[in-house]
């Protein structure tokens, strides 16, 4: 019997994940999922409390994960001053397989979460790419006496949108595990070197 209900989840959860990633939460419909999953929308709250325990239970850890990988990417660029290829690869390695495993729920994420719990995800995840290029700035100032020569915090939240938007739009084009990794690699390489230039001669 446990068998039977766990399945029958997962397939609640699998219509779900489908509905959210077409609709957002806002318009996402208990209705369109439940007929997705074969049942009848009572049916649906025996599983689930209500559309926000719906999408928590589906999005929470994912959520969590991703902003995990901004400290795990940041690491290594906060060891050294200079482009930390090999560590730094092995790191975006990672990352490119989890997002690429996950990625309708990373743009629910970015895209869909209006009207929700996460609803303010996105500004969470700008903030933390922010202070993290913030700690990388800091360093090099600290280490090599030179001034970051513009103003800081705007370029610095400019930054972090930008990556944002290139992260969505990964995502959208829907390549391998393997193309996914090279263009965040590149990306990460790029906007070091942009913030980099930023520094007084």
């Amino acid at each position: 019997m446990r068998v039977k209900l766990e399945s029958t989840r997962k397939k609640i959860e699998k219509a779900a994940l489908e509905e959210f990633y077409q609709f957002g939460f806002k318009n996402a419909s208990m209705r369109v999922i439940a007929k997705k999953a074969d049942m009848t929308v009572g049916n649906l709250y025996c599983y689930f409390e209500n559309k926000e325990d719906m999408f928590r239970s589906l999005i929470d850890s994912v959520r969590k994960e991703i902003l995990d990988l901004v400290s795990k990417i940041a690491a290594p660029l906060l060891l050294e001053i200079d482009f930390p290829e090999k560590n730094l690869k092995e790191v975006v390695s990672l990352a490119a397989d989890y997002i690429y495993k996950r990625k309708k729920e990373c743009i629910i994420l970015f895209q869909g979460t209006k009207g929700s719990l996460f609803g303010d995800f996105r500004h969470k995840f700008a903030d933390k790419l922010s202070q993290t290029l913030k700690k990388v700035i800091e360093q090099i100032e600290a280490e090599t006496s030179k001034k970051f020569d513009v103003n800081k915090e705007f370029v610095i939240d400019l930054l972090s949108e930008t990556y944002i938007t290139m992260v969505i739009e990964i995502l959208k084009k829907n390549k391998s595990k393997e193309w996914i990794e090279q263009v965040m690699y590149d990306i990460i390489r790029l906007l070091h070197k942009g913030v980099l230039s930023f520094f007084d001669k």
